[in-house]
């Protein structure tokens, strides 16, 4: 899991960001397993579509 060791920021209107797409997915995938997520948007600019 890399919750504590990575650059995920919660802010308190539950807007999570990420420092990166691998990132990103692995915190999706834990808060999968968990079943808390309901929805996931992932946004960026150019460079988020070429991953």
């Amino acid at each position: 899991m890399c919750i504590s060791a990575c650059s995920i920021k919660t802010h308190p209107n539950l807007l999570t960001v990420a420092e990166s797409v691998p990132e990103a997915l692995e915190y999706i995938a834990d808060l999968d397993r968990k079943g808390t997520v309901d929805s996931v948007w992932i946004m960026g600019g150019a460079g988020i579509y070429q991953v």
